[in-house]
């Protein structure tokens, strides 16, 4: 079709073709990283409008597709701090996880409180780990609270990390 070809066979791997001359590797990916960024703010702007139990919904649904099983939903008025109840299991390790989901407007940041709050229902619950998730960020005092020494660490996920996971 006179269209330069997208890919190669090498040594019996199928590789990208070569880049255009003059062309660098930083001046093609530039737009795909662009539009990416702009994806993920667009998916950021859409978590934030939910409500809570349609944002446990979504968090539900990607914890499935992520691999977790037996991922049970929680949310209400006596959730007791947790959300989401899931397990992952790989190999002979298995991890029962609780999921504290706090889906707020850009500007408010999640603080200690709920960090501590999701620690201290673990063991009821027999859970190995603790994740906090939010749609916006944490308070210097919400990392420094999720990483005290001799306490179990609350893994934190903000709203970036969020839309990657979602976009993976």
């Amino acid at each position: 079709k006179g269209i330069p070809p997208r890919f190669v066979i090498e040594k019996g791997e199928v590789k990208l073709a070569a880049w255009e001359r003059g062309q660098s590797r930083a001046t093609v990916l530039r737009p795909v990283q662009i539009e990416r960024d702009k994806v993920k703010e667009d998916l950021l702007k859409k978590l934030r409008q939910l409500s809570g139990t349609n944002f446990e919904s979504y968090l539900e649904t990607l914890l499935v597709k992520m691999g977790y099983m037996s991922v049970e939903a929680r949310g209400g008025p006596s959730d007791e701090g947790i959300d989401l109840l899931c397990e992952m299991s790989q190999g002979i390790n298995q991890v029962k996880t609780a999921v504290q989901a706090k889906c707020k407007q850009e500007t408010k940041k999640v603080g200690p409180k709920d960090v501590r709050l999701l620690r201290d229902v673990l063991p009821k619950f027999k859970c190995s780990q603790g994740v906090l998730i939010t749609t916006t960020g944490f308070t210097p005092q919400a990392y420094d609270a999720a990483t005290e020494d001799g306490r179990l660490p609350i893994i934190l996920i903000d709203g970036g990390k969020l839309a990657e996971l979602a976009m993976q």
